[in-house]
């Protein structure tokens, strides 16, 4: 099985699809930007067609968020290599 990498966007044109998209393999998801109540809307009064977008790349991280979960077990792997 080939390994995919995921990718994003901000979509600035079309305007109906301004916004974010998220590309994994041959799928995309597009998302509203923040405060776009009307996102969707604009999207389902569209015919179907076929759209050319235009925007930026928005680089995948690298690695995730760090959660306090996270912080927490780090801090304990930590304290524990010190000896403490």
């Amino acid at each position: 099985m080939k390994r995919v990498t995921p990718g994003s966007s901000r979509i600035s044109r079309p305007a109906e699809f301004s916004g974010f998209a998220m590309f994994y393999g041959h799928n995309i998801v597009f998302l509203p930007g923040y405060g776009d109540d009307t996102f969707y809307a604009r999207l389902a009064a569209l015919p179907k067609m076929t759209a050319e977008c235009a925007g930026d790349v928005i680089p995948w991280p690298d690695s995730g968020p760090m959660y306090l979960f996270d912080q927490a077990a780090a801090e304990r792997r930590e304290r524990t290599a010190q000896g403490k």
